[in-house]
């Protein structure tokens, strides 16, 4: 109590390495992010490169300015970088086919960004599953009894079975039997 009253918090005063650390890096990343738009702003150059850049850590692309996040060359290079920061990319290109179809290439769950439209696109919804067989939830009801984009979601992750709505489906042997074997297989990776 008597530190307190002198204006003093033992647990506040404690230093943690780790958020020091942390601190230290996350204004190292925005110094840099800050020279990048220097340089991108005199030349008007490299919007490409800069979208690969800040897609590698995501959440950094949300601090690009509305004018690159809406740029549709930038955002194809960070959606061949990581699909993830799609859900930083203008309601416009997240609902442009092309750019959708890059991003869930490599991050399948993608799918939770892009308008209901789309999600009743076959092609969009086999790529994102063959990436993650849960992107399956984001799919429209009648994908989710596509026998090629449930089997193909099963085989990448058994735990996508929850996602299937059709009876013929659920019942099937076969997709059980791999549902099964992908899920078991996961389950040991992790250990």
């Amino acid at each position: 109590m008597e530190s307190l009253k002198n204006g003093q918090n033992p647990d506040i005063d404690k230093t943690d390495d780790s958020l020091t650390e942390s601190a230290e890096k996350k204004s190292g990343l925005l110094a840099k992010f800050r020279e990048t738009m220097k340089r991108f702003w005199k030349d008007e150059v490299g919007a490409v490169e800069m979208g690969k850049e800040y897609s590698k850590e995501s959440n950094r692309f949300s601090g690009l300015p509305y004018r690159q996040r809406d740029d549709k060359e930038t955002v194809m290079a960070a959606m061949r970088e990581d699909g993830w920061s799609l859900q930083f990319v203008s309601k416009r290109l997240r609902g442009d086919r092309e750019v959708v179809l890059e991003a869930v290439k490599s991050y399948g769950l993608a799918l939770r960004w892009i308008p209901k439209g789309l999600r009743d696109d076959p092609e969009i919804i086999l790529r994102a599953v063959h990436n993650n067989g849960e992107a399956l939830q984001y799919a429209s009801e009648r994908l989710r009894c596509c026998r090629q984009i449930v089997f193909t979601a099963v085989s990448q992750n058994g735990r996508a079975m929850r996602f299937v709505d059709c009876p013929e489906l659920i019942g099937d042997p076969d997709l059980n039997a791999i549902a099964e074997k992908t899920f078991k297989h996961r389950k040991r990776e992790r250990q």
